[in-house]
């Protein structure tokens, strides 16, 4: 029996801080099936929400 595992994640503000400084914010994807980012932590890091 082979089982699927979904990553889903809900992250906040300091790992998306953190790696963005250190170039690696692209291991979120790539560890993630799906990545949801609150709109405050967006405000909070300053990202622009679409």
């Amino acid at each position: 029996m082979r089982f699927t595992v979904l990553r889903h994640w809900v992250v906040n503000a300091s790992p998306l801080i953190l790696l963005g400084k250190t170039g690696y914010l692209g291991l979120l994807g790539a560890l993630a099936d799906q990545v949801a980012i609150p709109r405050a932590v967006t405000g909070e890091v300053g990202a622009v929400v679409p």
